[in-house]
Order: C-alpha cells, then structure tokens, then sequence
C-alpha cells in the first residue's frame, strides 16, 4: 500500500466514523452527535481518556430509558409465571433437562471452516442435548417474528448481527434451552448447571469498565428456561425499537437492554446476581489465535476440566493463516483441525 493509499484508507474509514455518529444522533439527539464527534477527535489527537469511553454509556444508557413504559407491567413480576397458559409458549415450563442448544448461521452454505468447527465440538460435547443450527431460511419454523422486523431486515436497515439477536430472544423466550454464538469453542460436556439452572450466563468477577454488561452476563451464552421475563421483557423492547426507528443506535444494543431490566425489575435482577462466575478470561485464546500452538498444547486446553468455554470473534480471526511464516500450525490452524 502507498503513502497515498494509506492517507485514503484513513480519511475513508474517520470519515464513515463521523457520518456514524451523525447518523447515531438522528435517532438519540444531536449532543450525542457531538459527544461521539468529540471523543473520536480526541483519539486521533491521542487525547482520549477512559472517561470519555464511560460518558458514552452514561449517555447511552439515558438514551435505552425512553423504553420504560414498556418494561413497567413487569417490575414487580416473578422471572417465570406460575402457568405459561395463553403466553403463546411453545409447551409448558420444565426443569431445563431437555434443554435445546440453539446456534445460528445465516448461510451454510457459506460457513467457514472456524465455525464449522467450533460448531462440531459444540455437537460432540452437548451432553445429550440436541443441537439445532437456525439458519435464515429456517427461522420461521421455530418463530414467527414481527412483519417490520423482516421488512426492515430485507431492506438492510436491520444487520444480520442484529437480526440474529431478535432471533436468539425470540428462541429462548419460546422454547428456552441454550443459546451458543457459532465461534464459541466448548472444550468440556456442557455442564449440568447450564441446563438445570433457571437462567446462566458467562459471569465474569474481573471486567472491563468500558463495557455495559459490567461482566455480569455475555449475551453469546445465555440459558433459561421457555417463558424467561428477561427474554419477554428485551423482545418486547426490541419490536417497539423497530417500530420507531430505521437504524441501529449501537453495537451491543442488547447489552443496553438487559441492563435496563437489571437496573428496574427487581426479579431480573436476582436471577442475573445468582449466577456463579465462570470461565474467566473467555476471551483469552482470542488473544493467542495467531500464535504458533502445538498439538500438546491443543489437547491441554480442550482437557482442561477448570473451564468449558472460550469465545472467539470471527472478524477477528478471518484474516489468521492456519501456519505462521515459518510453518508452524497456529491456533486457529489447530481449532480448523490441522
């Protein structure tokens, strides 16, 4: 790439940024424009602070307020109703033992060789459970999903990223059972915990201030039980978000919306607190995904009986050869089955 290419790439990709934030603020008001603006100037000028990055959930978070009227009828309500009579459920509440782990792709047909993997693993250690992959063509045997959602999802104004979050709420709010994003690598037979719990997640002690979840749940892996008020709740939101507006406002908008529920229906709030921590550091092979790994040190990390589960980005990792300059097999080499 030349000094001219690189000066383009640049000025292309601040510029998108920008436009972003203009477009953000089209939907949760100018000062929002302005704060983003702000604080991506100053991280060109290398200026940008953590509390920059804080301000924008605080200002984020007020925006997800304007949806409490329709989180009001739950405030006071138990997590799972006493009769699932008349809520449209596909059957009636059990004890999670024949709990379905739901995994999405939209194409298969397109499906690279990392998710394949991850998703055979997540098949050989499901510990019984059946494993559905939802595909876009398939949704509408399992939900049916509100005519704007598709409307808006055909004209582009909703992602595939966020269409398959009203897909995964949707699920576990009808049936229930496990959610599994596709580049999650389950190393150990799923747990029973996961699946007897009322609702589990990834728990994290340690976390990042900068994100919203605050390591209390991870929207990647998510378990309850058919009938869940949490799911209720975030669809419901969901559809009148979609109803009012033609664009998405932010990335982990979910995250957002949980924390609302955590923040303002008591219920809510004690089933998330209950879960124990798990996993820490999920993210941590990410990091090593370009590394050279031996077969030893494969067979040691899927052995490993500390843990069960480490998350993997995709995006990531698209660009990550199987061996490095020398040769030698990567992770992600080891992970596609090398």
């Amino acid at each position: 790439m030349t000094i001219i290419d690189n000066i383009r790439d640049k000025w292309q990709r601040n510029s998108k940024i920008y436009a972003d934030a203009y477009r953000k603020g089209k939907i949760a008001g100018f000062d929002y424009t302005l704060l983003l603006w702000k604080n991506h100037t100053k991280f060109l000028l290398r200026l940008r602070n953590p509390e920059d990055k804080k301000a924008e959930i605080r200002r984020m978070t007020q925006f997800w307020e304007r949806f409490l009227d329709i989180i009001k009828p739950y405030e006071q309500m138990p997590v799972y109703p006493l009769s699932s009579t008349n809520l449209g459920l596909a059957s009636s509440i059990d004890d999670g033992k024949d709990s379905t782990i739901w995994v999405y792709f939209n194409d298969i047909s397109t499906m690279p060789v990392m998710v394949e993997k991850c998703i055979e693993r997540i098949r050989k250690n499901s510990n019984g459970h059946k494993v559905v992959v939802v595909t876009e063509n398939t949704v509408s045997e399992y939900v049916q999903l509100d005519e704007v959602v598709w409307r808006k999802y055909r004209e582009g104004k909703i992602s595939r990223t966020h269409f398959c979050d009203i897909v995964r709420i949707s699920l576990l709010y009808h049936y229930g059972g496990v959610w599994m994003d596709s580049t999650l690598l389950l190393t150990q037979p799923l747990p029973e915990i996961v699946t007897s719990s009322p609702f589990y997640t990834n728990h994290q002690k340690k976390w990042d201030a900068h994100n919203v979840s605050g390591g209390r749940w991870s929207t990647f892996f998510i378990a309850c039980y058919r009938g869940n008020l949490m799911m209720k709740a975030t669809l419901d939101v969901f559809l009148e978000y979609w109803h009012k507006y033609d664009d998405t406002i932010d990335y982990v908008w979910m995250d957002y919306i949980f924390n609302m529920l955590y923040n303002h229906i008591p219920s809510v709030k004690s089933m998330i607190d209950s879960v124990p921590e798990n996993n820490p550091d999920i993210w941590i092979m990410q990091t090593k995904i370009a590394t050279p790994f031996s077969k030893e040190e494969f067979d040691a990390l899927l052995s490993d009986k500390s843990r069960f589960l480490y998350k993997f980005s995709y995006k990531a990792s698209r660009d990550v050869p199987y061996r490095d300059e020398r040769g030698n097999v990567t992770l992600k080499g080891r992970i596609c089955g090398l």
